[in-house]
């Protein structure tokens, strides 16, 4: 049993020094891509739902 967790974690750091690395340019750069598309994301969502319970006020709140 122990020599399978063993083996285990001597396997995850030989894969762990395989991995590249992003430099620290490229980890900036993705951040602020992912940074600047959620927030997009986030302003045509908030849109959609704001137009959306508008239109829900105006049928079906104040429907006759």
């Amino acid at each position: 049993m122990f020599n399978r967790a063993k083996t285990w974690f001597v396997e995850v750091i030989q894969e762990m020094r395989r991995v590249n690395w992003p430099t620290r340019h490229n980890l900036f750069a993705h951040t602020g891509i992912v940074i600047i598309s959620v927030s997009i994301s986030m302003l045509i969502l908030a849109a959609y739902d704001y137009g959306l319970s508008y239109l829900v006020r105006i049928f079906l709140i104040k429907a006759p």
